[in-house]
């Protein structure tokens, strides 16, 4: 017999992280311990709101087929005593399978002749198996904190209120013996119950499968993806119905999903005045501290008017009132902090607060951020020299941080940047500064937006390159186990920000100038080494990159650590070897085993790059084709000019194109010809056409 299995879990009110995090891990391992147990069964859906956790397992057997198995003993040799009758061994091994010794078989195997029997094992009973596959879903999950509540041993996040079990249509109560040594058996049964506050009486479920819509007639949505999807079509219908545009916050829809289990949308508003404030600071007090969502006006600007996701009955005209004047004197009471800071910064201009960065320190080694922002007004530069004069570049760099120094920021210190651009154009600073300060933080996590205006990536790629040298130059580079300035990402961003831009920049370059300059006086004397190892973790991060976004392990390394370390054209042209090789990937293979070739053949002469190619000394037509193909390769490489993708496009398709000429060269010509002049010049000939590819692709790379 197979019925749906239905357990219930309830707590106090589990924070949302917590509570979603949990949840996947019962999605993830729930599976896993049933089919441990052996029972058949359909599917399995987990339920979770901020006040329990819950299973339903449809079509579950309760107890498995019993199975007949066959398990082997010792060897003959040893199953008998010198006197004929069963040793210890024998003995055992029949005791383990349940029947007597004279019972037992002997069966020759590839490793000589065993004992064997046959035995029933028994299906595993579904009540049995439950007590402890719960005690392992429920006690190995960590929180990030637990607590014991009473004289309890049990620790959760949050005291657990009790447990439902049901099987079909009917209840199980376990025994004493059946809890022992599980949490189960410090923890009460009790029937399922609905709002902790609104349903006074337990709630009935008349069979397992009925679980969530027996809660749902009482308005609880158990169902995680249901609920937010009902938490969300409400929000857009109650902005709808005021004219107003929700102000989308996947991160808040998220979390506001785990706080309630019978959500209904309560409209509130706030004085209209407080919208003189930056938009960042409105919606971090709606969103972060009070957990509403902001609206906007169709002309895009913030409304006044905020949605509370409440977990009451709004059917009662005077429940909601109490809720929305509730929510709006929170609301009220923290505006009016922010724009008492907000005032208070107004009073003094951004560009007046420079000169107080020299009162936050960067780094003990390093200074203030006073001497930061000068070390960034050096970097953008070297990054877009051509791009911006170093005054303009000075000006922008020492804009970008001085808002740190604010009130609202020390308040709001994830709206840094934000509020500087806001500042800066209240103060009448032109907007293209004004946009590169707030850029300036961008990318902030992984997925984010990056700069869209070229002075904006010049700042934030100066400002990641000062954390980045930091790291460096004071021992606290990444380590497999540690990132404390957090450089792998630094450097992924600054990757990204080098392709987005185009910007054609030699890293070594960069890098020699930037530890020349450095304040640090380790920075100058060990230069070169230091120079070597961030450019080489600048290399692996880029492989590490491009292997993450499906390019070939061999082929990447081969380009990254060829002659170049400008970061676009390394991009460029492993984009260009990846199209090439996904377009005929055995002949392209087969043209860079052929140059590998080539370099084996050059490595053993050890002199033909020193013998100049004399071209009157062709004797083949293979020859000369494989020549004119190496002119061609050297040519294209060095009149790059236009579009960098388009230009590596072109040369490697001109390169996998040379198969048949390479193929013809070497079945025809034999390279160590009699005639000394003639197998140097051959050499000579390989020699110039494999430093065409080489400038391309470091062919060792490919062993």
């Amino acid at each position: 017999m197979a019925e749906a299995l239905l357990f219930e879990l309830a707590t106090e009110e589990i924070p949302a992280a917590y509570q979603r995090n949990l949840f996947n891990d019962w999605q993830k391992r729930l599976p896993i311990l049933l089919n441990a147990t052996g029972l058949n069964y359909k599917k399995v859906h987990t339920y979770a709101t901020a006040r329990r956790i819950a299973f339903v397992v449809e079509g579950i057997e309760e107890t498995g087929k019993d199975t007949i198995e066959k398990a082997y003993g010792p060897a003959k040799n040893v199953a008998f005593n010198a006197d004929g009758k069963p040793s210890g061994a024998l003995l055992g091994f029949a005791k383990k399978v349940g029947i007597p010794p004279e019972e037992v078989l002997f069966e020759e195997t590839a490793k000589g002749i065993y004992a064997c029997a046959s035995f029933v094992r028994k299906g595993t009973h579904l009540r049995d198996a439950l007590p402890k596959l719960l005690n392992e879903l429920i006690t190995t999950f960590r929180f990030p904190r637990s607590m014991r509540w009473g004289d309890g041993h049990t620790v959760y996040a949050r005291p657990i209120a009790g447990y439902f079990v049901m099987y079909g249509k009917t209840e199980w109560d376990f025994s004493v013996n059946q809890l022992k040594g599980t949490v189960l058996e410090l923890i009460p049964q009790r029937p399922v119950r609905g709002h902790f506050i609104l349903d006074k009486d337990p709630i009935v479920v008349n069979s397992a499968e009925s679980y969530s819509a027996s809660l749902e007639k009482h308005s609880i949505i158990v169902d995680v993806a249901t609920r937010r999807e009902l938490i969300e079509r409400q929000l857009k219908e109650t902005a709808a119905e005021n004219k107003l545009q929700l102000v989308e916050n996947e991160a808040l829809l998220n979390e506001v999903n785990f706080l309630v289990e019978r959500p209904r949308v309560v409209l509130g508003n706030f004085n209209p005045d407080f919208l003189r404030l930056p938009d960042g600071v409105i919606l971090s007090e709606m969103n972060q501290h009070q957990r509403y969502f902001g609206m906007r006006e169709k002309n895009g600007k913030l409304s006044n008017h905020f949605l509370i996701v409440s977990n009451a009955d709004t059917t009662n005209a005077n429940a909601v009132q109490n809720i929305r004047s509730g929510n709006e004197r929170v609301l009220r009471a923290r505006l009016s902090d922010g724009a008492f800071f907000y005032d208070e910064d107004l009073k003094r201009t951004l560009e007046s607060r420079v000169d107080d960065l020299t009162q936050i320190v960067f780094h003990e080694t390093l200074g203030t951020y006073r001497e930061k922002v000068e070390r960034m007004a050096f970097f953008a530069h070297l990054f877009g020299a051509d791009s911006y004069p170093i005054e303009k570049l000075t000006k922008a760099a020492h804009l970008a941080k001085a808002d740190l120094t604010t009130q609202l920021v020390f308040e709001f210190d994830h709206l840094q940047g934000e509020i500087g651009a806001e500042y800066a154009a209240k103060n009448g600073v032109e907007k293209e500064i004004c946009t590169a300060i707030f850029e300036h933080y961008l990318p902030r996590f992984q997925g984010d937006t990056l700069p869209q205006t070229r002075l904006g990536a010049l700042l934030s790629l100066a400002d990641k390159w000062d954390n980045m040298l930091a790291a460096f130059v004071l021992g606290k580079e990444p380590t497999s186990s540690a990132d404390p300035f957090a450089i792998r990402r630094q450097s992924l961003y600054i990757i990204q920000i080098l392709v987005q831009q185009k910007i054609q920049i030699s890293l070594s370059e960069v890098l020699s100038k930037s530890l020349n300059d450095y304040p640090v006086q380790k920075a100058k004397e060990n230069s070169k080494a230091l120079e070597d190892k961030i450019l080489q973790f600048f290399k692996a991060r880029l492989v590490t990159i491009f292997e993450s976004e499906g390019f070939d392990k061999k082929l990447t390394r081969a380009v990254i650590f060829s002659n170049s370390d400008n970061v676009f054209d390394l991009f460029t042209r492993a984009t260009a070897v990846k199209l090439i090789a996904e377009k005929d990937g055995e002949s392209f293979a087969a043209l860079l085993a052929a140059f590998k070739r080539m370099a084996h053949i050059i490595n053993e002469s050890g002199q033909a790059h020193k013998t100049p190619l004399d071209t009157a000394l062709f004797k083949e037509e293979h020859e000369k084709s494989l020549h004119a193909f190496a002119v061609r390769l050297h040519t294209m490489v060095k009149s790059h000019t236009g579009d960098l993708t388009e230009h590596y496009k072109k040369i490697f398709t001109e390169f996998a194109s040379g198969k048949n000429v390479v193929d013809e060269f070497f079945t025809h010509v034999m390279v160590n010809h009699e005639d000394t002049h003639i197998r140097q010049n051959r050499l000579a000939l390989l020699s110039y056409t494999l430093s065409a590819v080489q400038n391309l692709i470091r062919l060792e790379e490919l062993s």
